[in-house]
């Protein structure tokens, strides 16, 4: 298998900062700490098209350019929060894993045998392998959130030389795996050595999938791998789907992740929706494992005064991409009636002015205005409309018919302890008014 070059570097070092992190190749390879202003300037993808020569095109390529909206990245206010989380978790995950600890090089090569056993202790001790939890209804932009965060930094990094002496390795930074695809354990195992071969060229899946051993034997392999490759970060997406094949395997699966997580000391983020917090909180241990570097709640928008609706979400959205003559000023009428069709949740904002820009320009009409959105959300989007429905009722009986949209209380608490929910809450408002702050529309 050819390995995927788009998102490789040649190692170069530099220092991070914290002593701590001083002499480890591993994280000396990896770009600097960011600041939230660079951080900012990277997510945001806002692309620059001409729509005015856009407009002079026929009616078939016009249509073609309204599909631009789908490139459009938009931050959320914990854009700064989940970074932090992965920088540290990342960086700190090398601490305990340098190519020139013996302590390491020994638990290396006994990795097998330490799936079963403890391993003996690195030359620095880390208590337990960071992980975060990242939730929020569908389409609201948990996994572009960390998929963005993650391509920051290379995925594969060749190391030749450090400080005058050899280091031939391929540093592997991060992968992703989606939990959606096959949600029983030798899927996930196999999806994750797939996830390596695209990485590295390499061709452990072909090499294990056919093969007769089990579930414990492939564990031990997966371990070897990370351990060789020191692989960086795990990224398991759509977690809630573990929960498909019933909840004795979905804690198999989740137990398997995170003692391979401890053993090969890798750092984990599991992302998914509301229905994931299900099956972290069963077991209390789970849970203050798995957001040991933080959990992250999306939430959406509360109503369309929100000056981050009226200047991100749907401010950007309005005021830059519209494929229409004369496009209308977004008014607190359009703002109010679109945040009531979509509550805010940022695919189907996307999704319904891309649907509404595409009716407008086949039916010559020369503005989108309430009448056309109401009109298409009501043709378009009817298989929507029982779920958003109850996202407006706010209703509890409604809202538990679609597991997906309502995280329950009590199991959120297992959590977030009060004190820590408190300072989120504070930071998350920090970051909501740096983002306002910055924005340039």
């Amino acid at each position: 298998m050819m390995a995927n070059f788009m998102n490789s570097a040649v190692a170069c070092y530099t220092e991070q900062g914290p002593s701590a992190y001083r002499g480890n190749p591993l994280i000396e390879a990896l770009p600097p700490i960011r600041t939230h202003k660079e951080v900012l300037d990277y997510f945001k993808y806002l692309p620059d098209l001409n729509i005015e020569e856009d407009l002079k095109l026929p009616l078939e390529q016009r249509l073609q350019c309204v599909f631009d909206i789908d490139d459009v990245i938009i931050p959320s206010p914990a854009v700064f929060e989940v970074e932090e989380g992965l920088s540290a978790m990342l960086r700190r995950g090398y601490l305990s894993r340098s190519p020139y600890d013996p302590g390491f090089r020994r638990t290396a090569l006994n990795v097998r045998k330490a799936l079963s056993t403890a391993p003996p202790p690195p030359k620095h001790f880390s208590k337990t392998t960071l992980s975060m939890l990242v939730t929020g209804v569908s389409g609201c932009g948990k996994t572009t959130l960390v998929e963005r965060l993650l391509e920051a930094y290379p995925q594969v990094i060749d190391h030749r030389r450090y400080k005058g002496h050899s280091l031939p390795l391929k540093q592997l930074v991060w992968i992703k795996v989606n939990a959606s695809f096959d949600a029983s354990l030798r899927g996930l195992i196999l999806s994750i050595f797939e996830a390596i071969d695209d990485a590295l060229g390499t061709e452990y899946r072909q090499q294990y999938e056919r093969a007769k051993a089990t579930n414990d034997s492939l564990i031990g392999v997966l371990g070897q791998v990370f351990m060789t490759h020191y692989l960086g970060v795990l990224f398991v997406d759509e977690i809630q789907c573990l929960l498909l094949r019933g909840k004795d395997e979905a804690k198999l699966a989740l137990n398997f992740f995170l003692k391979i997580g401890n053993v090969c000391k890798v750092p984990i983020i599991f992302s998914g929706t509301y229905a994931a917090v299900t099956l972290f909180s069963s077991v209390a241990r789970n849970a203050r494992r798995a957001c040991s570097a933080g959990y992250h709640d999306l939430k959406l928008v509360e109503d369309a005064t929100d000056p981050f609706w009226n200047q991100w979400y749907l401010g950007v959205l309005w005021k830059r991409y519209q494929w229409v003559p004369k496009p209308l000023p977004l008014s607190p009428e359009i703002s109010s009636e679109m945040f009531n069709l979509t509550q805010g949740i940022m695919a189907i904002v996307v999704a319904l002015h891309r649907a509404c820009q595409i009716y407008a320009i086949r039916n010559g009409l020369e503005s989108v205005d309430i009448e056309t959105i109401k009109k298409v959300y009501d043709e378009q989007f009817v298989m929507l409309h029982k779920a958003l429905a109850a996202l407006r009722s706010k209703s509890r009986a409604h809202l538990e018919q679609f597991e997906d949209l309502l995280p329950p209380k009590e199991q959120l608490k297992m959590l977030l302890s009060p004190s820590t929910s408190d300072v989120l809450i504070q930071r998350l408002t920090e970051m909501r008014q740096q983002l306002l702050e910055e924005s340039s529309i």
